[in-house]
């Protein structure tokens, strides 16, 4: 039988701040400005979108609802602000 590894005392390093070390000198300002991102942080932001897209489409499957189609970053932030809203309200939908 294998002995596991103890416990870290830190937590797993997540890609988001991996990618913001990279950056160190520049502002968040900086890093979420579409014309002063950096092109890595646009790929990583794109790449998370389709992962959430995706969990949110299965998610919206499996409750038997009409699956959305992933649109602008409008559509696409109205619809997870929506779903937020309907996942912690203490009031039943409309």
């Amino acid at each position: 039988m294998r002995a596991s590894a103890p416990p870290s005392s830190k937590p797993p390093r997540r890609a988001s701040s991996t990618r913001r070390a990279q950056f160190s000198d520049a502002t968040l300002v900086d890093l979420h400005d579409p014309p002063t991102r950096p092109p890595v942080l646009v790929k990583a932001h794109q790449q998370l979108d389709k992962a959430i897209d995706a969990a949110c489409i299965a998610a919206e499957k499996a409750a038997g609802h009409k699956a959305p189609k992933p649109g602008n970053d409008a559509k696409r932030v109205a619809f997870r602000f929506g779903r937020y809203q309907a996942l912690t309200s203490v009031l039943p939908a409309a």
